[in-house]
């Protein structure tokens, strides 16, 4: 898998990266993408990528630091490291996002019981008002 870079043109951190990248070597396919008015870091294709939906995003980092090691910038021990760092935080995304649809679907079928709760009270408030005001109208 080649190194991808999802970066935009004008931005500084992007700019930074593309030329680490450059100065190291490091082959790698930009893919534009653009950020106003927060079109495509908005897209849920890209929010899976990196849910913050900040730029610059490097896909298969783990070539990047085999070739740093490779060359003798980084140690081999190094780009293990790192490339054990990426599946675990790869793991603890997943389970944040599972996390998030749990809570959602949670926070769904309480607002479903809000709304159930509401409905039922307000319909014996309307059951309940006409008895009222006819033993409102028996007392005056």
């Amino acid at each position: 898998m080649a190194t991808t870079l999802y970066d935009f043109e004008l931005s500084a951190d992007c700019y930074a990266l593309r030329l680490m990248l450059s100065i190291l070597g490091v082959q790698y396919e930009a893919v534009a993408i653009d950020i106003y008015p927060g079109t495509d870091n908005q897209a849920e294709w890209f929010l899976k990528l990196n849910p913050a939906g900040t730029l610059p995003v490097l896909v298969a980092q783990d070539e990047g630091w085999a070739q740093l090691a490779k060359e003798g910038f980084a140690g081999k021990l190094m780009a293990m490291d790192k490339k054990r760092a990426r599946m675990e935080k790869e793991g603890e995304l997943k389970a944040q996002t599972h996390t998030v649809g749990s809570l959602n679907q949670a926070i769904a079928q309480s607002e479903q019981r809000i709304a159930q709760i509401t409905s039922s009270y307000r319909s014996q408030l309307l059951n309940e008002r006409p008895s009222i005001q006819e033993s409102d109208r028996q007392m005056t």
